[in-house]
């Protein structure tokens, strides 16, 4: 007995010193980590959805560089619909699916994956959020203004919320409404010259009107 345990013991140091050098890979190099994961599993579909995130958040950090951003989103939105081919039907690769195919224009796969997400979740912020942006990017400022509005029931923390939806608010002729998502805004962020430039057009179309 004692030897079966003392040879549990060693397996499970075994599997430590294997393993935490890869998760220090992963916090430190979360793209390589995860496609050498995904080589070694390929039809791992957690690993192609961790890839599809690490390949976002890289996007994200350059977000300055166009062309690389754009490339590294392509990728996301490729391995994101990877791993909804592999069995991961989850609100989240939804999420990413719509979120990618937001930041590279294809506007009718966003809006069409978001509400795949918020079918399976509606609680999701995130999802109400970006579907608000595809809304407004497809033109219905009707239909933004109410996903962002229930972003904001969800309590979604997003800094770009109330400037996003002062825009919409604006674009559909509510000027007051609008004034008040640009000060909420400005509230966190007073040095922003889009948000005081918003409530300046709010006000005087609220003035004339």
């Amino acid at each position: 007995m004692r030897s079966v345990v003392r040879q549990g013991k060693w397996l499970v140091l075994l599997i430590g010193v294997i393993t935490l050098p890869w998760f220090g890979f992963a916090i430190l190099a979360p793209v390589p980590a995860w496609q050498l994961a995904v080589s070694l599993a390929p039809r791992n579909a957690a690993f192609q959805l961790r890839l599809a995130e690490a390949f976002e958040r890289e996007a994200d950090s350059l977000a300055g560089f166009h062309d690389l951003a754009l490339d590294l989103n392509f990728k996301a939105h490729n391995t994101y619909r990877k791993a909804l081919d592999l069995g991961s039907n989850s609100a989240e690769t939804y999420l990413g699916i719509g979120r990618t195919a937001l930041g590279l224009g294809e506007i009718g796969e966003a809006i069409e994956s978001l509400r795949h997400a918020l079918q399976l979740r509606a609680d999701l912020g995130d999802a109400h959020y970006y579907l608000g942006r595809a809304y407004n990017r497809q033109g219905s400022s009707e239909a933004a203004v109410n996903a962002y509005r229930a972003a904001l029931s969800a309590e979604f923390q997003n800094s770009e919320l109330h400037l996003s939806l002062g825009h919409s608010l604006h674009q559909m002729g509510h000027a007051d409404l609008a004034a008040e998502s640009f000060r909420c805004f400005l509230r966190r962020f007073p040095r922003s010259a889009e948000a005081r430039a918003g409530l300046e057009q709010a006000l005087l179309r609220s003035r004339g009107s």
